[in-house]
């Protein structure tokens, strides 16, 4: 009790220092507790467990987070630029009021009201304490610098644990640390190669030992990603770094990311080449996580029909919040963003979500217009997450998403009305 003591009081002073890299570490707070706790300290935890361990890390951060808004907004005269509202704001307040709206008519009131509490306290509290400027307190690019150093440094770690640690692989391929996701364990490994995409493109002014530290990171992470074989993560990385790439050689006009993208084609390319000739039953046991007739795949293509047919049944208020776990048991929701809320809030919530996803667009396109760098790369981290929702993960959890999602709105303000 007393190290689990120690380890909140640790975390909230972090945050209290840096509140950027609180919510680094409350953003991948399962990865985090499985290093430290598996890793480090060498405990035998149950994955049941570990998953609780996690608000050793989310709950003093957050709270801290909540105090520092009052410090900042209470007791300082000198309030920081978060500009006017703008279409995120509506579309993800909507999802919340729909979310709780939900919980009046889905069959278990209970279980309904813990989903729009999760959601509200662990999902959208990240995106309002990027928006109103406390997690980023100070000017965005060394706000921006934090952010990416630890995610980078949080990745690389995991990363190597997985690599060494027994049975960190359930089968073949699919890696990840102890107790965690693979698609979690996938999804940070991405963040840190569009860290470190970035880092080479935009940062040129950076040490040259700085540089090459983050470019061997690269290869790391992305055998990380690709041995975990999960879908949603590979392909939302494949567009986060698209859109990552081409929005900074717009802004920046430099051949650059031109060259590094042509390069990460040809090396990925390679890879695969590499793989089908010398590995064939690997290669085929990774290109069969994307077939059809994969048995998770079968499986979620009956639950978008289902998401479809109650959406069908109630098309203006939905089923009602969480009502296809309730009655498909734990875990078995659409695993699609747009059938989910569809199927459980109806138009009503799709209004919302149209909202959202026309918000993102255009902050992205201004992001470009007004050549923030800053902007561009959270708008990459907000799609890496938003693409991956499409395919597994309930929007209620998105934490990463909202997030980035405040960040960029942060970001477009302050390049609009100064710092």
């Amino acid at each position: 009790m007393v190290i689990f003591s120690v380890i909140a009081a640790l975390f909230a002073a972090i945050t209290w220092w840096r509140p950027i890299v609180g919510v680094v570490l409350a953003l991948y707070a399962d990865s985090v507790a499985s290093v430290i706790l598996g890793s480090f300290l060498q405990m035998n935890i149950e994955a049941q467990k570990d998953s609780h361990f996690t608000l050793l890390i989310s709950f003093p951060v957050l709270l801290t987070l909540c105090l520092k808004t009052i410090q900042m907004y209470a007791l300082n005269r000198r309030r920081p630029i978060i500009g006017p509202l703008n279409t995120i704001d509506i579309g993800l307040l909507g999802l919340g009021f729909v979310t709780i709206l939900g919980c009046l008519y889905t069959p278990q009131l209970h279980y309904g009201l813990e989903i729009a509490a999760r959601f509200w306290v662990f999902a959208l509290s990240y995106y309002f304490f990027a928006r109103v400027s406390v997690a980023c307190p100070t000017q965005v690019p060394e706000c921006q610098n934090d952010f990416m150093t630890w995610v980078w440094i949080i990745a690389l770690i995991a990363c190597i644990a997985a690599l060494i640690e027994p049975g960190s692989r359930t089968d073949l391929l699919r890696m990840t640390l102890t107790n965690v996701n693979p698609i979690n364990f996938s999804m940070l490994a991405g963040a840190g190669l569009l860290v470190t995409i970035y880092c080479i493109i935009e940062q040129t002014s950076q040490a040259w030992w700085r540089k090459w530290i983050y470019i061997c990171g690269g290869p790391v992470f992305l055998y990380c990603v690709v041995s975990a074989t999960e879908r949603g993560p590979i392909i939302s990385l494949v567009c986060a770094t698209l859109l990552l790439m081409g929005s900074l050689l717009v802004i920046a006009k430099r051949t650059r990311a031109f060259v590094t993208t042509i390069l990460l084609i040809a090396v990925v390319a390679t890879t695969v080449a590499l793989l089908q000739q010398y590995y064939p039953e690997t290669f085929g046991a990774f290109m069969g996580r994307f077939d059809a007739r994969d048995s998770t795949v079968g499986h979620r293509l009956l639950l978008y029909a289902q998401a479809f047919d109650l959406f069908s049944q109630s098309p203006f208020l939905g089923a009602g919040t969480a009502y296809m776990e309730m009655v498909n048991g734990k875990g078995f929701y659409a695993h699609n963003m747009v059938l989910e809320v569809a199927s459980e809030h109806g138009v009503l919530g799709l209004i919302m979500v149209v909202f959202l996803f026309g918000g993102v667009i255009h902050l992205t396109t201004l992001s470009v217009k007004l050549k923030s760098s800053a902007g561009c790369f959270f708008a990459a981290f907000l799609i890496h997450t938003l693409v991956e929702g499409e395919f597994s993960g309930h929007f209620t959890a998105w934490k990463a998403a909202y997030f980035g999602a405040g960040m960029v709105s942060l970001c477009v303000a302050r390049a609009m009305y100064g710092e």
